[in-house]
């Protein structure tokens, strides 16, 4: 399931065209389309349907621990969509987001 999960989403970063995201109409459809294709990943990842994810949920799906609590914003112990979203945004726009 790990490797289905990080597939997945690699397939959906590639697909979305994210090495030019940036094109002269603005960045909000290539967000949108990206959004679009990392929600079925991230409802995979949430084995228990809270609509977060857990540390435990974060690492089974291949996510390295150290990162958790970057990306956990807030500081709740747990990820929300939007959470994982900014943190790919920003790994995938090299910085820009």
């Amino acid at each position: 399931m790990k490797k289905i999960i990080i597939a997945t989403l690699a397939v959906a970063v590639a697909s979305t065209g994210f090495a030019g995201a940036v094109s002269a109409r603005g960045k909000r459809p290539v967000v949108a389309a990206f959004a679009v294709r990392i929600a079925p990943v991230f409802k995979a990842a949430d084995s228990n349907r809270s609509r977060t994810l857990s540390n435990s949920e974060f690492t089974a799906a291949g996510g390295n621990a150290n990162n958790f609590g970057m990306i956990d914003a807030n500081n709740n112990g747990e990820l929300g969509f939007f959470e994982i979203f900014r943190a790919l945004m920003a790994r995938f726009l090299g910085g820009r987001s």
